[in-house]
């Protein structure tokens, strides 16, 4: 639990961290070698590049109050959108893998308001922080600097995410 809402989150937000089970890390695993791309990009600043990124282990994280404000927000789309949404160009990376694996260990998302598996590249300490407190654009390139700019930089290819 957390005690005085942080980062702008009511007093007593729960937040839980589930250990997932093999299929997970495996589904995972799997969209991590599917959207890897071995290519040097700016950002890197002359760092050497793997060869690929390992799983080691995967937490869910269960933050009441983010997934209220989340559910809250994918609904105001679907509205909006009302059965119109346009969707992404041919899909991203990710879901086109999800889709020719059929990786059933990950949870479903809605096509509807356009929801897909991105990455995130952030710090162990940062990955805490975003799942007690959501993402933060007042901290937002606070750890790598911002290539283009404060934002919250998502890709399709786990390369992009290191």
């Amino acid at each position: 639990r957390l005690e005085g809402g942080e980062g702008g989150r009511q007093a007593s937000t729960v937040i839980a961290y589930e250990e997932q089970p093999p299929a997970v890390l495996e589904a995972l695993q799997s969209l991590l070698d599917a959207t890897y791309r071995k290519v040097y990009t700016r950002d890197r600043r002359g760092a050497p590049i793997p060869d690929r990124f390992v799983v080691k282990r995967v937490h869910r994280v269960m933050n009441d109050q983010v997934w209220r404000e989340y559910a809250g927000m994918r609904e105001n789309v679907r509205s909006r959108c009302a059965g119109a949404c346009p969707s992404v160009p041919e899909g991203t990376q990710t879901m086109k893998h999800l889709a020719q694996r059929r990786l059933t260990a990950l949870p479903a998302l809605d096509p509807e308001v356009n929801e897909h598996w991105l990455f995130h590249g952030t710090t162990g300490a940062a990955a805490k922080g975003i799942a007690e407190n959501d993402f933060r654009l007042d901290l937002s390139g606070s750890n790598a600097g911002t290539l283009y700019g404060r934002g919250i930089y998502l890709a399709e290819n786990s390369s992009k995410s290191d």
